[in-house]
């Protein structure tokens, strides 16, 4: 397993689609830092922002990593990334992810609407304005394993990004 970062282009067509301006997007893609634990037993990999937004109470906002995660053929068949919100924004903030839980599946490297760059689907559930500065850890990373049952006969095949297998 491993982190990387997604293309210029991919960044920016997923930049362009949460309609973010060409400035925004250049300055962003040069900010972009892979996940990173803050210790050596920490279970969670940081993810960063590579943007300085403002959230407002009640709004939600996406915003692209520019990170995807490599499993190579062995680790595909048992592990995933589940993405989960820092507990101090959650606990402090009121910030959650839209999405409850990012689950982001082997397949998802290198898909063709994105090559896998995984999205940060934030909502202020508060009643106060939050600021977020470039290289704000947002999120955090936690691999786990997963399994399948005898008779799996799962056929479909990732054709996309976010919500792309039916």
């Amino acid at each position: 397993m491993r982190f990387e970062k997604v293309s210029y282009e991919a960044f920016r067509k997923d930049m362009l689609k949460y309609k973010f301006t060409e400035e925004t997007i250049h300055e962003a893609y040069k900010n972009i830092r892979l996940p990173k634990k803050g210790t050596e037993h920490s279970a969670g990999y940081d993810f960063y922002t590579p943007i300085k937004f403002l959230l407002k109470p009640g709004e939600r906002m996406i915003i692209p990593t520019g990170v995807k995660v490599y499993f190579n053929e062995t680790e595909s068949k048992m592990w995933h990334l589940q993405l989960h919100i820092r507990s101090s924004l959650g606990t402090k903030k009121d910030i959650v992810l839209s999405n409850g839980t990012g689950i982001i599946d082997p397949d998802y490297y290198g898909n063709p609407d994105n090559e896998g760059d995984m999205l940060m689907a934030l909502y202020n559930r508060g009643y106060n304005y939050r600021h977020f500065e470039v290289g704000d850890r947002i999120m955090q990373g936690v691999f786990g394993l997963h399994g399948t049952v005898e008779n799996d006969d799962a056929e479909g095949e990732r054709l996309g990004g976010v919500g792309s297998t039916g």
